[in-house]
C-alpha cells in the first residue's frame, strides 16, 4: 500500500450507500473524474449480485446473509477520501445523517 493512500474496508452496505447517498452528484471537472474512479473501484459487480443474491426493490437492496457482514478492502487516495470526506461534512451541515449513512460517514470521519 502507498502512503498516499487509505486502506478502508467497506461493508456491501456501505458500498451501496457511498455509490447512492454519499458521493457528490454534481462538482467541477476534476472531482466529479475523481468521483468516476471511486464509482468504479467500489461497485457492485454482475458476479457480487448473483454470488450474494443482491435484490434491488423500490424498498432498498437486500442480500444474503452470507455477505451481511463481509467487509471488502479497498485503497482510496488522499484526495478520495477528502471529496468523501467534504461530502459526509455537507450531509452533517444539513442535517442529512441517517442510520442507514451513519456507519460509512464514522468510517470515513475516523481516518481524519
Amino acid at each position: 500500500m502507498d502512503k498516499k493512500t487509505v486502506l478502508l474496508e467497506l461493508t456491501l452496505k456501505d458500498r451501496i450507500v457511498l455509490l447512492n447517498g454519499v458521493l457528490p452528484q454534481q462538482g467541477d471537472f476534476l472531482t466529479q473524474s475523481i468521483v468516476k474512479d471511486i464509482i468504479k473501484m467500489v461497485s457492485v459487480t454482475p458476479e457480487e449480485i448473483i454470488k450474494y443474491k443482491l435484490e434491488f426493490k423500490s424498498t432498498g437492496v437486500t442480500w444474503s446473509n452470507e455477505a451481511k457482514d463481509l467487509e471488502f478492502k479497498y485503497e482510496f487516495t488522499k484526495t478520495e477520501i477528502d471529496i468523501i470526506d467534504q461530502q459526509i461534512k455537507i450531509l452533517d451541515k444539513e442535517n442529512k445523517i441517517t442510520q442507514e449513512n451513519l456507519e460509512l460517514c464514522t468510517k470515513v470521519r475516523g481516518l481524519k
